[in-house]
């Protein structure tokens, strides 16, 4: 117990990256055409503190439940140990604002405004995402 609690207490103080369903696709899929780089990028960033948003894993969880593989990639996102991040009522004006001013797709907005939200940067295989993000002032790596 004492041990878990810190590791958590050094993930709070890590730099959070919040990843889009792209990333988590490619991680999950050793056949995708991101995945050697998503998963280097993952091994790399280890030691930061990985986020997504409740709408994102549900994005990257379809594959899996039409598949019947969501037992198992259920259990590969859990090795990442990612803070899954819940959109309240407070956060719809603000994604709403953001996604019109991106133009970006709402599942892309959220990621963006989950970064936003907690100070941290993108991770996403998606061009369009990334540079919304430098435009908002959010770093972002285009793994691809």
């Amino acid at each position: 117990m004492a041990g878990e609690l810190a590791r958590r207490t050094s993930c709070r103080v890590a730099r959070v990256i919040v990843l889009d369903s792209g990333v988590l696709i490619a991680y999950l899929n050793p056949a995708d055409a991101h995945h050697e780089r998503v998963v280097s990028f993952l091994v790399e960033h280890a030691d930061e503190q990985f986020s997504v948003a409740t709408l994102t894993l549900s994005e990257c969880l379809v594959h899996p439940v039409r598949s019947d593989q969501l037992p198992i990639a259920l259990e590969s996102l859990r090795m990442l140990e990612l803070d899954v991040e819940d959109m309240r009522e407070r956060d719809a004006i603000p994604m709403a604002r953001l996604r019109e001013e991106t133009r970006l797709k709402m599942p892309d907005a959220v990621v963006l405004h989950t970064a936003m939200a907690f100070a941290g940067s993108v991770a996403t295989t998606d061009r369009a995402l990334s540079v919304a993000a430098g435009r908002v002032g959010v770093a972002a790596q285009l793994l691809v």
